[in-house]
């Protein structure tokens, strides 16, 4: 009997050491505490590591946690609401944890006449200190990070294409000032690896390549690493801009500026919001919208359309040992094809947007730009995502594509 007991007590405590080396998993919906809407990127992090996610389209999130990290502080966040702070282990492991932010808006008047010393600083002057600081909040030396991209294509409630994948980049010139004229062809100096690709073919009516990833807005849409449109000093003074907003972000105030064009390069309609933090003048948000001139479509296959373009992008980012990067960029395209023979118009969908997964700022890899197709169509981040990032209809979507 004693070396059964033994032999019991010793399996009991072997189960114990793997349940308790396991990692927990929450899952939750962030959502505004007043209106219920759903806070799509809202960030969701461990605090003093770099263990974290976003919530997705739907505003749902899911985190992998270490067991070691239960006692510790789980943040969550989003530009303009207050940030919730719990304890891991309080929340719960087996149900879906609804996550409310309060809003926080500071109306800039009502700071001024509180506080008469109060200087608020023009606009401008606010977008000239982020151009200065640039060299000082950003990326001045090559880095590699490593994204998970998603694009959709729909047209009405159809899917047409969907496709994840696993990136790495190695940027070569990092925030660096490029050069002077903008509109000028440029190298982007970001050289990339697609390591994993989970994709469908492509039957929306740009149906002329399957599978490859849209890699040219990782680039030329990230205006403050390029110097470009509000963050080229020349092009600065033609914007209409506004300081609407004073608001909180990860416990900081931040300045929350309007801004606006007629049209600029092949930008028409050109508005937007950016937020800037106020004590280091770093860019941490941008969303804007804008019309693209007429794109000629086609006339190499013998088709005859006109195109249209809307596009609304998003960009954030984030701060890792002092340094601010690209943590969520998204772009969402309305194009509408008019055939000039009988008129009839197609509008299409198209949706792309990167995660970061990790980013190495001290001993970063040197690569070329490879867009070869890899066979693999799984990864690490590609199954992470697969279960967190993508909403149900991504997965119905999967299934009638495949069909197809």
């Amino acid at each position: 009997m004693t070396k059964k007991l033994r032999l019991i007590t010793l399996l009991l405590l072997a189960t114990n050491c793997i349940v308790f080396g396991q990692d927990i998993t929450l899952k939750g919906k962030i959502k505004d505490s007043m209106t219920k809407n759903n806070l799509v990127a809202a960030t969701i992090g461990i605090e003093n590591t770099t263990i974290g996610t976003f919530s997705n389209e739907d505003g749902v999130f899911e985190l992998q946690i270490p067991q070691k990290y239960t006692k510790h502080n789980i943040i969550f966040s989003y530009i303009g609401y207050k940030t919730k702070i719990s304890i891991v282990s309080e929340l719960s492991q087996t149900q879906v944890n609804n996550i409310f932010l309060e809003p926080s808006m500071l109306n800039l008047n009502e700071i001024i006449v509180k506080d008469t010393k109060t200087k608020i600083p023009k606009p401008q002057e606010i977008i000239n200190k982020v151009i200065q600081n640039i060299v000082k909040n950003y990326p001045q030396k090559p880095y590699n990070q490593n994204f998970f991209y998603r694009e959709y294509l729909t047209n009405g409630d159809s899917c047409k294409k969907l496709t994840y994948a696993d990136l790495n980049i190695y940027d070569t010139k990092a925030y660096q000032k490029i050069q002077e004229d903008y509109t000028k062809p440029i190298k982007s100096g970001i050289n990339l690896k697609i390591e994993a690709l989970h994709y469908s073919k492509d039957f929306s009516k740009f149906n002329k390549i399957n599978g490859l990833v849209n890699t040219s807005f990782i680039n030329q849409q990230n205006w403050l690493r390029n110097r470009k449109f509000l963050f080229d000093e020349k092009n600065l003074q033609d914007f209409k801009l506004v300081l609407s907003l004073f608001t909180i972000y990860e416990n900081n105030y931040v300045y929350e500026i309007d801004f606006s064009i007629q049209e600029i390069a092949k930008y028409e309609n050109l508005k937007g919001k950016i937020w800037v933090n106020e004590n280091d003048f770093a860019l941490v948000k941008m969303v804007f919208e804008y019309d693209l001139a007429f794109v000629p479509f086609g006339e190499q296959q013998g088709e005859n359309y006109d195109t249209y373009h809307h596009i609304i992008e998003t960009i954030l980012f984030g701060k890792k040992q002092d340094v601010y990067f690209l943590t969520y960029q998204s772009l969402d395209t309305k194009i509408t094809f008019q055939d000039l023979k009988t008129n009839e118009n197609i509008t299409e969908q198209s949706h792309f947007e990167l995660y970061n997964q990790s980013i190495n700022l001290e001993n970063p890899e040197k690569f070329e730009t490879s867009l070869a197709i890899p066979k693999n169509e799984s990864s690490k981040n590609v199954d992470n995502f697969l279960r967190i990032v993508s909403s149900e209809k991504d997965k119905k979507w999967f299934e009638t594509l495949n069909k197809k």
